[in-house]
């Protein structure tokens, strides 16, 4: 067995950290929001596979987390991605979860080759999802 990178205790810290930013985001919306308001489900899929898309794509450039580069455009494309597909599905009554599983690999790709020409960062190709 291998040794632990020198800074596998803050790595561990902040994805705990981010996990209790996120289970206090769905709880908040479990209590306040979904009372008052619930959304229908194509609403809840755009951002739980938006979420699974930028997680993914994360993930793949986890070794690039300390250049704020990363995350403006990692943002940018998120606000892109926002841009196109709330018109779309506030244009249609019931899209299909298969769309997203059809696309999104596709919109994977191309902000992966954005990444690559705006500042030559490659995914870690041993990630393991």
């Amino acid at each position: 067995m291998g040794t632990a990178p020198k800074n596998y205790g803050r790595d561990l810290a902040w994805y705990i950290a981010l996990g209790f930013v996120v289970l206090g985001g769905i709880a908040g919306y479990v209590i306040w929001v979904a009372p008052a308001k619930s959304l229908s489900r194509k609403w809840s899929e755009l951002g739980f596979y938006s979420l699974m898309l930028f997680v993914f794509i994360s993930k793949f450039y986890w070794h690039y987390r300390h250049r704020l580069s990363l995350w403006i455009s990692l943002a940018a494309c998120l606000m892109i991605h926002l841009t196109i597909y709330i018109p779309i599905l506030a244009r249609i009554d019931q899209p299909l979860a298969i769309w997203y599983v059809l696309t999104m690999p596709l919109e994977a790709v191309l902000i992966m080759l954005i990444l690559w020409w705006l500042w030559q960062m490659r995914p870690d190709n041993k990630v393991q999802l």
